[in-house]
């Protein structure tokens, strides 16, 4: 059954994902709406992911899963951190705005790599979401401006 990052089997609580090219197995520490974490974060460690991972920063990953809203993406950097890139974040979006993303046509490919900016962070320890549209360069330039000064 296909769920988040990879596949799970209701008995044994197993997740297999492409991770680099390679089949990634391991336990579920928990599920949240459909979305495997491969370990659960403290409310700290996952403040401290914020702090070094701020948003606008450029991260590079494995697509893992292409539900029909969007793509999972395994990042290199964040390998346990669920992260989401939205249909409304994919690239096409800003390339051919008018455009209907179609699924899977329109999706990429599952293992295939990606390269995107992280948007922004849950307030909980659960997901990152991502985007590849430019348009937003401006808020995060703004916004690390504003924390440095």
């Amino acid at each position: 059954m296909g769920h988040g990052l990879g596949t799970i089997s209701r008995s044994s609580g197993i997740v297999r994902f492409v991770q680099g090219g390679v089949v990634k197995t391991f336990r579920c520490a928990t599920q949240t709406k459909g979305i495997f974490i491969a370990r659960e974060f403290s409310q700290s460690e996952w403040d401290s992911l914020i702090q070094r991972f701020p948003n606008g920063t450029t991260v590079n990953g494995v697509v893992a899963a292409c539900p029909v809203y969007g793509a999972w993406i395994t990042l290199d950097d964040l390998p346990d951190v669920p992260a989401l890139l939205e249909i409304i974040h994919f690239a096409i979006r800003e390339t051919d705005p008018d455009h209907r993303i179609e699924h899977p046509d329109d999706y990429p490919e599952i293992g295939s790599r990606i390269s995107a900016r992280i948007l922004g962070w849950c307030a909980q320890p659960k997901d990152v979401r991502l985007t590849q549209l430019s348009h937003l360069d401006w808020i995060h330039s703004e916004h690390i401006r504003n924390r440095d000064s």
